[in-house]
């Protein structure tokens, strides 16, 4: 969400606000008309589905210089997928797990090494 506080002349306070969903709930109570009337832009990201899950994680792996060790099973990436529903939030908690913990068996993750415990 993005919102502007200004006067005729200048800006006062410009905020970004970024939140789970229940901050959207949050912001649609009565109380929060007044801020809501000064929202200039809102978006909801989704859940990612399976592919754009894949995709995901091994753009944040490149991202970080990952050069395929330890490497994801495909059955590894269904999994994750399955566990998380493709919410990024959990994506991001259970690839950092497991990828420490591969890291330090020097392990391929698959999907035995990604069921929840």
């Amino acid at each position: 969400m993005l919102s502007n506080f200004q006067t005729d002349d200048k800006c006062l306070l410009q905020t970004f606000l970024i939140g789970q969903p229940e901050f959207r709930t949050t912001l649609h109570s009565p109380g929060m008309q007044q801020l809501r009337q000064r929202v200039i832009a809102s978006y909801h990201l989704g859940p990612m589905d399976e592919p754009e899950t894949k995709a995901y994680i091994e753009h944040r792996l490149a991202t970080v210089g990952w050069s395929g060790d330890p490497s994801f099973s495909n059955p590894a990436h269904a999994a994750i997928f399955a566990y998380t529903g493709g919410i990024p939030r959990k994506v991001n908690t259970l690839c950092d797990r497991l990828s420490s913990m591969a890291s330090s068996k020097r392990s391929t993750l698959s999907p035995k090494t990604t069921s929840p415990m």
